[in-house]
């Protein structure tokens, strides 16, 4: 007995929700039992059914369709010899060009098996004199439909690029879920506000999936659709937010039948984002960067990858103990020889955020929608790259310690990260701005851990204006070294009072106009003042210090200075401060 293979197949979305499939099944199954008892054919059938796949692109005769794998069954000898394959018209087996059709019919001739064309009453096999001949005429006649179909909806859409592009009119109604057609022109709807949100909260330093959760709560969905990390990491890399569409376009030769694929990117929806914010949020996407931490709703730090160790210049990390925030030395952490102090973190950063310079307060808490400047997208950069060259450098020492050698590809990721840093440093150099840094106020509310949108946002604002801050600890003080990108103010030394957040004494270093101002405060006081030219310099101290606390306090401020540069003080010269 014959075994027989029924195949339905239709092309686009109408079809499928449309009778087709239970016509062509209907229409199959007819034939099976009206010719069962004539042709010997098995009562036990299969079914193979493709929805939504091309004959014309041969899609369905990919490894993942319905003919596709009954070929490879075909070809790896399952199909036994003698089998039916039942198709409506032979259009539904192939719209390829008829060569090829013709070499399908052979792969099927050569295994034994025969096509039935149901429509035509036609059986083609070797056994069945000019059935190639209909077939190759059946298979011409199809291609040639489909190549014609194909020209038309090329020009069509060709047609509706040109109107989209130079009269505004839409070109496809099933447009992004913030986007509506309103006579016959795209417009956005209430939903592009939410969109704008998360773009905000992410350039602010919100994870994606702390976005969701806030959005959740919130009640803030588009179709009543929860978000989650997945759904916010595809908004922010839909191109639609910036305006852009992307049309794929075919080109098929129908002489030799190749295929040629191209894409075009036209700019037809009103955007929601800039390009330069659509391409900083692509940056930190790809390298995985969220700014600083976000875990359990709770922003526990603003200094993230700026906090620097000055006993060996590991990174300060954060921990957490009975309701109280540290922060502490990796290699101290880890037993590396480090002597370094835990200290408690919250009075640390009350005391540095009250003389940190350079934020415009305002814009950090208040205005969301301002745009991202060419520098402050190289400053963070430079960031991220200095902290990935250091986890680099941790590796590859931690694998020498061990007497184990770093892999090629590890320090060749190393060398390229500090190539791009020297040539991003470059560009910052060219760019950078000569805008006086001032000091800012803000309130209390700041230091809320659970303020996580406006913490985040101070944090972006920091890592465009701090380099780093070398941190030392002792038993009562702890002495932060803050460093800035702005060449005229080059440091702060704070020297603050672990237990009450307090500023015992204040260091400045600042350049203008190539002279070189040094001065330590105590109490808002004045100690001492050294401005400095070269080999011209004068200084100013207090009545209340003596010689030795100046050169303390000389050396503590010490920065950016020549190798064989000397601290010393000769009295005579000393312009004494009541």
């Amino acid at each position: 007995m014959k075994k027989c293979y029924l195949y339905i197949r239709v092309s686009s979305e109408q079809q499928i929700s449309g009778d087709g499939l239970n016509r062509q099944e209907s229409l199959l199954i007819k034939y099976f039992e009206d010719n069962a008892p004539v042709q010997d054919f098995d009562p036990d059938y299969e079914l193979i059914i493709d929805e939504g796949r091309s004959a014309f692109k041969a899609e369905h005769l990919h490894e993942s369709a319905g003919l596709g794998r009954f070929f490879k069954r075909v070809n790896d000898g399952d199909i036994a010899k003698g089998s039916v394959l039942i198709v409506e018209s032979l259009d539904r087996f192939s719209r390829e060009n008829p060569f090829k059709c013709v070499d399908y019919i052979s792969q099927l001739d050569r295994a034994q098996i025969e096509l039935h064309d149901v429509e035509k009453r036609l059986i083609i096999s070797r056994k069945h004199s000019n059935s190639l001949t209909f077939a190759t005429m059946i298979a011409e006649r199809s291609y040639e439909e489909s190549c014609l179909k194909s020209i038309r909806i090329r020009k069509g859409w060709d047609k509706r690029r040109k109107k989209a592009i130079e009269e505004g009119q839409y070109m496809i109604k099933n447009c992004p879920k913030w986007i509506d057609v309103v006579d016959g022109r795209y417009v956005l709807n209430e939903n592009h506000r939410l969109v704008r949100e998360v773009f905000d909260l992410y350039l602010s330093g919100i994870r994606s999936y702390t976005i969701a959760q806030q959005l959740n709560a919130a009640g803030k969905l588009i179709d009543h659709k929860k978000w989650d990390s997945t759904k916010i990491c595809h908004l922010l890399r839909n191109k639609r937010c910036k305006g852009e569409y992307t049309s794929n376009r075919t080109e098929r030769n129908f002489d030799d039948d190749t295929v040629v694929l191209t894409t075009e990117i036209y700019k037809i929806y009103p955007k929601i984002v800039s390009e330069e914010e659509f391409a900083e949020v692509q940056r930190r996407l790809a390298n995985h960067n969220y700014i600083g931490r976000v875990r359990n709703d709770l922003k526990k730090t603003v200094f993230n990858s700026l906090l620097k160790c000055s006993l060996c210049g590991s990174a300060l990390t954060t921990s957490s103990t009975n309701g109280y925030t540290y922060i502490k030395c990796d290699n101290s952490r880890n037993k590396k020889g480090c002597e370094a102090l835990m200290m408690p973190y919250m009075p640390f950063e009350k005391g540095v955020l009250k003389y940190v310079k350079g934020i415009d307060i305002e814009k950090v808490l208040n205005n969301l929608s301002d745009s991202i400047s060419d520098i402050d997208i190289l400053r963070s950069e430079i960031v991220e790259l200095e902290t990935y060259i250091e986890t680099f450098s941790l590796g590859i020492e931690k694998l020498r310690q061990q007497g184990r050698m770093p892999s090629f590809d590890m320090l060749d990721q190393k060398s390229q990260a500090e190539e791009k840093l020297q040539n991003t440093k470059e560009k910052l150099a060219d760019k950078k701005d000569t805008a006086n840094v001032t000091n800012i106020d803000f309130s209390e509310d700041i230091h809320e851990i659970s303020n996580i949108i406006e913490r985040s946002k101070l944090e972006l604002e920091l890592r465009k204006v701090i380099k780093r801050i070398d941190v030392l600890p002792n038993k009562n003080y702890v002495l932060a070294d803050i460093n800035y990108y702005n060449d005229e103010c080059i440091k702060h030394v704070l020297l603050i009072n672990k237990k009450k957040s307090t500023i015992e004494a204040i260091g400045e270093i600042e350049q203008q106009d190539g002279w070189r101002t040094y001065s330590f405060s105590e109490n808002e006081k004045l100690v001492f003042q050294v401005q400095s030219k070269g080999d011209v310099w004068t200084l100013k101290a207090s009545k209340d210090k003596n010689v030795e606390e100046i050169q303390k306090y000389m050396i503590m401020m010490a920065g950016r200075e020549p190798i064989d540069f000397e601290y010393y003080i000769n009295e005579e010269y000393i312009e004494w401060l009541e």
